[in-house]
């Protein structure tokens, strides 16, 4: 199928150091996504309930102060 000299370039392609260097930077690639992906686990069970939010009292409630924005719409008279 392949005459000798081709065999004998493919062979000497494989073994430069360029590729030999790909080739273990994608494998140690691999390795990392594996070890993070086998450490990253989806939560069973979640929750379908909300939470209560809690009301404001009457206390804590404090009147808006009007921006200067409306200041000025009342100066001019206008309106929404």
């Amino acid at each position: 199928m392949f005459s000798g000299s081709m065999f004998d370039l493919a062979i000497q392609i494989i073994t430069t150091w360029q590729v030999i260097a790909v080739t273990v930077v994608i494998v140690l690639y691999v390795f990392l996504i594996n070890y993070v992906s086998q450490g990253y686990h989806r939560p069973r069970f979640v929750s379908k309930t909300k939470a209560k939010k809690a009301a404001p009292s009457e206390k804590k409630a404090k009147p808006l102060k009007k921006s200067q924005d409306e200041k000025i719409d009342e100066e001019l008279g206008l309106e929404d």
